[in-house]
């Protein structure tokens, strides 16, 4: 409910997700250094300088995690009761459904949002673009192909300590909600607080629908 009293989306510094690989790359992409600094060699840069150049390059990428702040998304045509599990055991919960363009157009006053789908990569096999630093916050392993994720991204670098801690665990952006939300859908297992939801809705002054969970449906016999 917090997005619909304050009308912003919450984004979450990356390094704080609880996955480690957040923002790494590739046994591919490593071995594509390691071509690098021989490349850079063969065009007449000493291995130091080079071997340093590649070190630079490994220290941004440590660093990433640290600047890139991420509000994530469940994409499907269907409820997914694993969701439910996972992400909304406590009493009360909810769920805000929306669509990519819906999300898209409910930021388009910030431009330094960027929106994109998530591809589930194999970490040992597979090849990371490097040419868009977001690019490796778009990726994560197969194991997390159940999410089916859509992430909305901001950077925010502190620039007086860029390779020190973050300055901020997250960060607050104004969205456009009635553009944004499509329904709210209140949890199977909270079925007894649709109007408390509902309550809560009018009181913002929201023209917007709130329907139990499909899984909270009785089983016919």
């Amino acid at each position: 409910m917090h997005l619909l009293t304050t009308r912003t989306l919450y984004f979450r510094r990356a390094d704080l997700l609880g996955d480690r690989f957040e923002g790494s790359t590739t046994k591919v992409n490593l071995e594509g250094r390691k071509a690098m600094v021989a490349h850079l060699i063969d065009l007449g840069t000493s291995e130091e300088k080079a071997t340093e150049l590649v070190e630079k390059m490994r220290e941004l990428s440590r660093a990433m995690p640290r600047w890139v702040f991420l509000n994530c998304w469940h994409e499907g045509t269907d409820e997914s009761a694993a969701m439910w599990e996972l992400y909304a055991q406590g009493e009360g919960s909810v769920a805000i459904t929306t669509s990519f363009g819906r999300l898209r157009d409910s930021l388009k006053g910030e431009r330094h949002v960027h929106i994109g789908r998530v591809r589930y990569a194999d970490y040992e096999t597979e090849v990371i673009e490097t040419k868009n630093s977001l690019a490796p916050f778009l990726v994560k392993r197969t194991s997390f192909r159940h999410e089916n994720e859509v992430r909305a991204l901001v950077m925010k670098v502190n620039y007086d300590a860029p390779f020190g801690p973050g300055l901020e665990e997250a960060i607050l952006v104004p969205v456009d909600i009635e553009r944004l939300v499509r329904e709210v859908v209140v949890s199977p297992l909270s079925t007894h607080w649709i109007d408390v939801v509902k309550a809560v809705v009018k009181s913002l002054d929201l023209k917007i629908e709130v329907q139990p969970s499909a899984l909270s449906a009785e089983p016919l016999w």
